[in-house]
C-alpha cells in the first residue's frame, strides 16, 4: 500500500482465483467426460449381453410356437379318429401322448437380474426400452405363465391319470371310437385346443415384442 502497488496485488490474486476455477472446471469436465465415457462403456456392454438374452428367447418361443401348432394338428386328427366308426386303431400308436404335452417358457433374465441387482438399470438411457423390457418379462411371468402351469397340471395330473386307467397308452387297444363314447375325452381335446391356441398367440406376442426390443438394441448400439 505504501508503494502503490495494491492495485497490481489485486489483480494478481484475481488472475489466481480465475485460474482455479477455471483448473477446477475442466478438471470437472473432464471427470464428467470421463465418467460420461465410462456409462456408455457400461450401457453397450449391457446391451450386447441383452440382446444374446433376446435372442436366445426369440429361438425358444419360436420352438414352442411351432411345438403347438404340431400338437394342434395332431389333437385335431384325434378328434377326427374318434368319431369314426370305421377306425379299428389310431393312425399312430402313441397319439394319445399328444394330450400330455405341455409347453412352458422360461424368459432369460440374467443380464436382465443383474442391472436390477445391481442397480445399474440407470446406465440404459433409452427409458422407453427399459419399460418394454419391463412389459416384455411381466407379461411371460404373470400371464403367460399361469396359462402354461394350468396346461400342465391338468394334463399331468388329469388326463394322464385316466388315460393310464383307461387303456394301455403306449398302444392303445380300444377302437378309437370307444374314446368317444366318453365326455371326458372330447372336453379335454377341446379344453387343450383352447387352451394351446390361447398359448401359442402368448407367445407369438412375445415373440413380437422380443424382435423389437433386438432391433431397439440395434438401434442404440449403432448411437452410442
Amino acid at each position: 500500500m505504501e508503494t502503490g502497488k495494491t492495485g497490481k496485488y489485486l489483480k494478481y490474486a484475481l488472475g489466481e482465483i480465475v485460474l482455479v476455477v477455471i483448473g477446477i472446471l475442466i478438471a470437472v469436465k473432464i471427470n464428467t467426460w470421463n465418467t460420461d465415457q465410462s456409462n456408455k462403456k457400461g450401457e453397450v456392454f449391457y446391451l450386447k449381453k441383452l440382446h444374446l438374452n433376446f435372442e436366445q428367447d426369440t429361438l425358444y418361443l419360436s420352438e414352442r410356437i411351432k411345438g403347438i401348432e404340431n400338437v394342434l394338428l395332431s389333437h385335431d386328427s384325434l378328434k377326427h379318429q374318434i368319431a369314426d366308426s370305421s377306425l379299428k386303431s389310431f393312425s399312430k400308436p402313441k397319439i394319445l401322448f399328444t394330450l400330455m404335452y405341455t409347453f412352458g417358457f422360461s424368459a432369460e433374465t440374467a443380464t436382465f437380474d443383474n442391472l436390477i441387482a445391481t442397480g445399474k438399470l440407470e446406465l440404459l438411457e433409452n427409458q422407453t426400452f427399459v419399460d418394454s423390457m419391463f412389459v416384455y418379462y411381466n407379461t411371460l411371468e404373470h400371464h403367460t405363465r399361469r396359462r402354461s402351469d394350468g396346461i400342465e397340471t391338468y394334463s399331468r395330473n388329469t388326463i394322464g391319470p385316466y388315460i393310464f386307467e383307461f387303456d394301455d397308452i403306449k398302444n392303445p387297444q380300444l377302437k378309437p371310437i370307444t374314446y368317444s363314447k366318453v365326455p371326458f375325452f372330447k372336453n379335454a381335446i377341446t379344453y387343450r385346443k383352447d387352451q394351446l391356441s390361447e398359448l401359442k398367440n402368448n407367445y407369438k406376442t412375445s415373440y413380437t415384442s422380443c424382435l423389437n426390443l433386438l432391433k431397439s438394441i440395434d438401434e442404440q448400439i449403432k448411437e452410442r
